[in-house]
């Protein structure tokens, strides 16, 4: 399931430019298989910015409040609209700004500086922390293993 609705993408573009760029035999009727594929394209956008920072899991984006949902539905109308455009080979400066936001707010969302409301975020930039072991530090051959440090020298044989 689409995070936007056809109908959510309607109201938010008007029907007759959707329809300009989603139909290629120059009809006022929308392609709806071509306005679907751009939803998810932009569904696919938003999922790979979001679950790429580590913020958030896929369940997450389906169950968010009315308010997160609906910037959730605006940058996918917005992405979904980029991707009707982009089809025809040409620029749109009229809709640059929107883009513009859309690009950003991906990158916010993927950093966590803007969050969504979710139950149970995962922490961000967390890190893992590994202890080694006493033997699995010599054999790293690091700089604190040599004599000057206090620890084991080793000798190299060439011959393996």
């Amino acid at each position: 399931m689409s995070f936007c609705t056809e109908a959510q993408f309607e109201q938010r573009y008007d029907t007759r430019l959707i329809a300009q760029y989603s139909n290629d035999a120059n009809s006022t009727t929308k392609d709806s298989a071509v306005v679907q594929a751009a939803l998810d394209d932009a569904d696919g956008d938003v999922k790979s910015a979001v679950l790429r920072g580590g913020i958030y899991v896929a369940s997450d984006l389906t169950t968010l409040d009315t308010n997160d949902e609906k910037l959730l539905i605006r940058l996918c109308a917005t992405l979904a609209m980029k991707h009707l455009v982009g089809r025809r080979g040409r620029g749109a400066r009229a809709l640059k700004d929107d883009f513009d936001w859309a690009q950003e707010t991906l990158k916010l969302l993927r950093d966590g500086a803007r969050v969504f409301d979710v139950a149970t975020p995962l922490a961000a930039d967390e890190p893992e922390v590994i202890t080694l072991t006493v033997s699995e530090k010599e054999n790293l051959d690091t700089m604190t293993n040599t004599t000057f440090f206090g620890g084991v020298a080793k000798t190299k044989s060439i011959a393996g």
